[in-house]
């Protein structure tokens, strides 16, 4: 994600690695900071934050692997159940998309 993004990992709240930073208007019309890309470790998996368009594209999700998305977040149990390089073209979209 830092060769990606080129910006150093920064913990966002209390479990958040976020990188990057971009402006967000939420569906209240309220806007605020929020990292290009980021990831938390949770219970049972790591969640990526992702940019919601890109997880829509038909292409990239299919050759994924086994990992489910809703909305903009990646949900991956094992780094081992994923296509590596289809990760890193979905986080290098994102970078490109949210930095546009």
């Amino acid at each position: 994600m830092t060769k990606v993004t080129k910006q150093p990992a920064v913990i966002w709240g209390t479990g958040i690695v976020g990188l990057g930073t971009h402006t967000m208007t939420y569906a209240n019309g309220k806007t605020g900071d929020w990292p290009v890309l980021a990831f938390a470790a949770r219970k049972n998996d790591v969640t990526l934050y992702l940019c919601e368009t890109v997880m829509d594209d038909a292409d990239l999700p299919t050759t994924l692997g086994k990992a489910t998305h809703k909305g903009g977040c990646l949900h991956i149990r094992k780094l081992a159940d994923v296509n590596v390089k289809t990760l890193q073209q979905l986080c290098a979209r994102t970078t490109t998309t949210k930095q546009a």
